[in-house]
């Protein structure tokens, strides 16, 4: 009885969610719309129950545009990036990945954050480190120029 209340209870919020309205932009340059409840972000894709029932997943590169219940989102642009240094320290204790990036371009903060989100996420999925299967410690700085040195980073993950 309880898992029956808990399903009808899930349906009822579901159903009345206020739904987001994404603006996709097709291959052929056009765009279109999709209403939905953005349930997340991940891996450069936001999921997204649908209203007409189902889930979908969306590729960041497609959407122009998100208005989240009535509050307008436009496209979150990742600044340029290069990594100019990379340092690994791989010891029974730990596997440590320090990244310093170089960043340029238009750099906001919603921009940078999705970079650095985007970097940690790559980062964490290598392989083939001695100790771990995967790095447990994961450092990344970012610069908008080599000269200004450690103490010169905008944003540290």
């Amino acid at each position: 009885m309880k898992t029956l209340w808990a399903v009808l209870f899930t349906l009822v919020c579901v159903a009345t969610a206020r739904s987001d309205t994404l603006t996709l932009r097709r291959a052929d340059g056009s765009t279109y719309e999709m209403r939905g409840k953005v349930v997340r972000y991940e891996d450069g894709k936001f999921v997204i129950v649908v209203d007409t029932g189902g889930k979908t997943t969306v590729s960041i590169k497609q959407v122009q545009s998100i208005k989240f219940e009535g509050v307008e989102q436009t496209k979150i642009v990742l600044p340029s990036c290069s990594i100019y240094d990379e340092d690994i320290h791989d010891v029974p204790l730990k596997t440590q990945v320090t990244l310093k990036v170089l960043v340029s371009g238009d750099i906001t903060r919603p921009g940078l954050t999705a970079l650095l989100n985007k970097l940690c996420s790559s980062t964490s999925k290598r392989t083939g480190f001695k100790h771990h299967d995967s790095p447990t410690n994961i450092y990344i700085y970012a610069f908008t120029s080599k000269e200004k040195g450690t103490s010169g980073w905008i944003a540290l993950l």
